[in-house]
C-alpha cells in the first residue's frame, strides 16, 4: 500500500516533519481497565483519568475514501473529533492537547492537521504524536497512545514530537507542533485520535480526575 517509510533509521518515524516518507512498524500492547466512576470510588481505587467523550456513534466516523489515504477534506477525522466533543458536552476550546494519530505519512499527517484546525481553530493548540517515540503499533496504537496521554495528564507534561526537526509549513499553520516536552497547565483535557486504513476513525476525550 506504499505507506511504509523506505528509510532504515528509526528517526524516519517523524510525524509532521518535512522529511517524512511513511511510517515505521513496531510491536507492543497496551491494556486499560475501564470502570464506572462510582464503582471505582466505592472500592477506593486510584483513578488515573476520566473518559468523558467516546462511543460507537459519537466518537467514530468512517470516510471510506481510499484503502490507505484519508479523504483529502479531512471530513472523517473532523467528524470523529466533533462527535467526541459533543458526547463529552464540552466546547472545542476546552481541549488543551491533541494526541494526534499522525503516522509520519506525507498525506495523512497533513490531512489530520487540517481537520484539527477546522475543529479547534488556529489557536496554537498543543499537538503531538508519540509515534516518533514508539513507531506504529497498528491495532495496539490506540490503546498505547491512550496510556501515554494518561501518563502525560498525571505528570502534567505535554509530550514532544520526537524527530521533528522542521515542521511542514502546511501542518504547522495555527498549531503548536511540540518539539520539546512542555509543562501542561490546567485544564488538562486531551483528545486521542486513532485513525485506520479504509477510513475508520475514532477519537477519545480524557480529562484529569478531580475529586
Amino acid at each position: 500500500m506504499r505507506a511504509l517509510s523506505h528509510g532504515k533509521d528509526p528517526s524516519c518515524s517523524c510525524p509532521f516533519d518535512k522529511k517524512r516518507s511513511g511510517f515505521i512498524l513496531s510491536e507492543g500492547v497496551g491494556l486499560l481497565l475501564l470502570e464506572r466512576l462510582q464503582d471505582a470510588l466505592d472500592r477506593g481505587a486510584t483513578i488515573l483519568a476520566e473518559i468523558i467523550g467516546y462511543g460507537e456513534t459519537f466518537g467514530i466516523s468512517s470516510d471510506c475514501y481510499h484503502i490507505s489515504s484519508p479523504d483529502p477534506s479531512g471530513i472523517g477525522a473532523r467528524l470523529s473529533m466533533q462527535r467526541a466533543i459533543e458526547d463529552a458536552k464540552i466546547k472545542p476550546d476546552d481541549v488543551t492537547y491533541v494526541n494526534a494519530h499522525a503516522t509520519s505519512t506525507p498525506t495523512g499527517d497533513t490531512i489530520e492537521a487540517l481537520a484539527i484546525r477546522e475543529v479547534y481553530g488556529k489557536r496554537n493548540l498543543a499537538v503531538s504524536s508519540i509515534k516518533g517515540h514508539i513507531g506504529h503499533l497498528l491495532a495496539a496504537a490506540g490503546s498505547v497512545e491512550t496510556i501515554g496521554t494518561i501518563a502525560a495528564i498525571l505528570e502534567r507534561k505535554l509530550p514532544a514530537n520526537l524527530n521533528l526537526s522542521e515542521a511542514d509549513e502546511g501542518d504547522a499553520e495555527g498549531l503548536e507542533l511540540l518539539k520539546e516536552v512542555k509543562e501542561w497547565a490546567t485544564p488538562r483535557i486531551a483528545i486521542v485520535n486513532s485513525f485506520g486504513f479504509g477510513g475508520t476513525n475514532a477519537s477519545l476525550i480524557l480529562r484529569e480526575y478531580e475529586k
